[in-house]
């Protein structure tokens, strides 16, 4: 295995520190497709955090189609090509400066059709990852979203729960589609916020709880192995979702 040299975070979101690193390692080429990644002991050795931290960051890249965990065995680079075309196709969609709506419609298209093939090809570890996702917004929710970190708080896993979806699909081009624009949705849902009278008219208009039980619907869905059900509880939380921000413009 090569021998890699990875920086110590200190940052509060340290995962997020670790996996831009561990992707820098693969798109420079010091990691290749197929390479083993270190074990979680010595990585958080050479960042200097804890073994939850590690976790966290390997859900993320997981979850973004750039390792795959093989469980028994280790880490391993899964894919190159995935996260550069992802970059690209987010770089033309931030220059044409599609509106939030537009982003939404190709969204909508492309999860229900993921949803549904999640439905049939999620593996037992993909749905517990959907599981685990929904269990950690659960405090997010709880909490209420009163200020922009509170927000990208829940953003940031609200993204990496449709992410496993994608992920869940095995269908690559759909989930690399689906990684290019779940970013541009976050950011612009942020931008209508903050240019229509901030957090106190969203949080009079959002249904975070909703949010949560429309996903735990969807979860549910792809653990029964119900393509019709968990196609229709995506459409209804995207369309609930559409309406809040179409409101708020």
């Amino acid at each position: 295995m090569r021998q890699l040299v990875y920086q110590p975070v200190t940052t509060t979101r340290a995962y997020e520190n670790i996996a831009a690193q561990i992707e820098q390692t693969i798109t420079s080429g010091q990691l290749r497709v197929g390479d083993q990644l270190p074990g979680e002991r010595e990585l958080a050795e050479q960042f200097e955090v804890s073994r939850v931290v590690i976790r966290e960051a390997m859900r993320n890249l997981e979850a973004r189609g750039i390792v795959e965990v093989r469980h028994g065995s280790g880490t391993y680079v899964r894919s190159i090509p995935s996260p550069a075309v992802t970059q690209s196709l987010t770089l033309l969609l931030e220059l044409e400066e599609a509106s939030l709506l537009d982003l939404y419609v190709v969204r909508q298209a492309l999860e229900l059709v993921a949803a549904p093939k999640a439905a049939q090809y999620a593996t037992p570890e993909e749905i517990a990852a959907l599981r685990n996702c929904l269990e950690e917004m659960a405090p997010l929710v709880k909490q209420g979203i009163h200020s922009e970190d509170s927000f990208r708080a829940f953003s940031t896993k609200d993204e990496e729960f449709h992410r496993l979806i994608a992920k869940a699909s095995h269908n690559m081009p759909l989930a690399t589609l689906l990684n290019a624009i779940l970013p541009l949705v976050m950011s612009g849902r942020l931008e209508i916020i903050n240019r229509t009278g901030g957090f106190q008219r969203f949080i009079a208009r959002s249904g975070r709880e909703n949010a949560h039980e429309e996903h735990a619907n969807i979860v549910n869905a792809i653990a029964n192995r119900d393509p019709k059900a968990a196609e229709h509880f995506v459409y209804q939380h995207l369309q609930r979702s559409m309406a809040t921000y179409r409101d708020l413009e």
